[in-house]
């Protein structure tokens, strides 16, 4: 009779445990994410930013003459001015509970022309430095140098969950 019990006290202790296990899981998550306000002032009044889920979304218009002139390539490049700078890297740095950054651009229609998602951990220090980088020539020189875009662009695709709007 007592082994009938002590297995009936390890049975109800194990159900205890289980249920309570279960009830944990079942709270929402709680996570420290920045103000979206906060970061659409970063970049522009041309720029929208909301939180989906843990991953941050900026939305951003492109210039319709860039696209006019550059075509193909300047739409390809536009979520890589967007994720590869000081801000996104910072903001990485600084929330440990934002999972990605997902930066989408758009014609001046509306219509999405780009969009690449860059996870928290994708880059090491030495490779945001590369990215910074990149992304700076590509601002500063691009227009006269396409093949720095093209440099940007090579690398935003190595390190980024990307999709182009009817480009490819």
């Amino acid at each position: 009779m007592e082994r009938l019990g002590t297995s009936l006290t390890g049975f109800v202790v194990s159900l205890l445990l289980a249920l309570a296990v279960g009830c944990v899981q079942d709270e929402q998550t709680v996570w420290i994410l920045p103000d979206p306000q906060t970061v659409a002032a970063w970049f522009g009044d041309d720029t929208e930013v909301g939180i989906d889920g843990n991953v941050l979304e900026i939305r951003g218009t492109m210039n319709p003459d860039y696209l006019r002139r550059g075509g193909r390539l300047w739409a390809r490049s536009g979520p890589y001015f967007y994720l590869f700078n000081v801000h996104v890297e910072s903001l990485l740095r600084e929330y440990p509970d934002l999972a990605a950054v997902r930066a989408r651009t758009f014609d001046a229609r509306g219509n999405e022309v780009a969009r690449a998602m860059l996870t928290r951990d994708q880059l090491t220090p030495g490779r945001w430095r590369e990215a910074l980088a990149r992304t700076s020539l590509a601002q500063t020189q691009g227009t006269d140098n396409p093949r720095l875009v093209e440099r940007l662009i090579s690398f935003g695709e190595d390190y980024t969950d990307y999709e182009y709007a009817g480009l490819d």
